[in-house]
């Protein structure tokens, strides 16, 4: 044996990536309360006459906690549930925390969104949709007796980071009150796992609510370089946010499979900035219209210059990144 030592390493590894993905992989739904809300799927660009919405119900799973001062809600990544959310639920529960888990591709009869992102948006597969979701099932449980005095935050992974983001965005929560008629419920504090930071808005402004991204530094399909972008462009627009990046793990550091190859397209070249008539793709400077078809097509060229070949996946600890946003948690929602 030319070299034990690398030998020694790859085979506790390999023991460790084992051990992993011989536990379950899928959301434990019998640990939770199921609730079911009014919401919409939408698709276009909002205010726009491309702006189409229907009805739909979504699912959401709660589990409560001892007492009803803190709620956090969970949003989904592009690959939908899995046991990721449902952990993060029963990590919340042992701090006292209430937790609701809200699925939104369960609603619409989406699989895996990241096999086509731009298929999935035509059904309301995004994080706009997911953002409404949130604020929709948030807002019902806050104007009910139960809830009515409760603090909230949000946790959400990968796309649902993104959707993190979007609840800051004001103009989103016009578009919820448009939808619904009556104002959303407001967060304390939001966490944004492996974060897209792609899309900017010339025009946009945030709400000073606390949000932390926890990013890796060895992913390559969402850099933690552009959430540090988004950090300063944020903050500069009222936002309060900030950044954690976590040496060695990549996409989806906590999520249930051992390292593996990540199975969709890569976002990671798609940074843009929108105008009121064009879409500027940072990467490459070329422009396209602000419209349904130029976002399409910008998104189309830019996961086309994207790594073919990616991974993601936990390295054996499919806790990797709780200590920080439990403190963050514990900073800025329970205290």
């Amino acid at each position: 044996m030319k070299n034990p030592i690398k030998w020694l390493i790859a085979f506790v590894l390999s023991l460790a990536g084992a051990s992993v993905m011989s536990q379950p992989s899928s959301f434990d739904k019998g640990v939770f309360e199921k609730l079911s809300f009014r919401a919409h799927a939408c698709t276009g660009f909002v205010n726009t006459p491309s702006w189409q919405c229907t009805n739909v119900d979504v699912p959401a799973y709660l589990m409560r906690a001892s007492d009803s001062k803190t709620m956090v809600f969970i949003g989904h990544g592009s690959e939908g549930l899995n046991r990721r959310h449902s952990d993060y639920a029963k990590r919340l529960h042992e701090m006292g925390v209430n937790a609701v888990v809200v699925a939104s591709w369960e609603a619409r009869g989406i699989g895996y969104a990241q096999e086509d992102y731009a298929a999935a948006a035509k059904r309301g597969g995004d994080s706009i949709n997911q953002t409404l979701d949130i604020l929709s099932v948030a807002t019902e449980m806050k104007n009910s007796p139960e809830w009515a005095q409760t603090d909230f935050g949000y946790i959400g992974e990968s796309m649902g980071g993104v959707t993190g983001v979007q609840l800051t965005r004001p103009y989103l929560r016009r578009a919820y009150s448009q939808l619904y008629g009556r104002p959303p419920a407001s967060f304390r504090a939001i966490v944004s796992l492996y974060s897209g930071c792609n899309d900017r808005s010339v025009k946009e402004s945030f709400l000073p609510t606390p949000l932390i991204f926890i990013n890796g530094d060895a992913d390559n399909l969402t850099p933690p370089a552009n959430c540090i972008g988004q950090v300063s462009w944020m903050n500069e627009r009222g936002g309060k946010a900030e950044i954690v990046v976590l040496p060695g793990q990549v996409h989806g550091f906590d999520g249930p499979n051992y390292w593996r190859t990540w199975p969709g397209e890569n976002p990671s070249k798609c940074a843009s900035i929108t105008d009121d008539k064009m879409i500027t793709l940072i990467s490459t400077g070329k422009q396209y219209p602000a419209t349904n078809e130029g976002y399409y097509q910008m998104r189309h060229d830019c996961i086309g210059m994207s790594p073919k070949s990616s991974l993601a996946g936990n390295k054996g600890d499919p806790t990797t990144g709780y200590k920080e946003w439990t403190k963050f948690f514990q900073e800025h929602l329970l205290n």
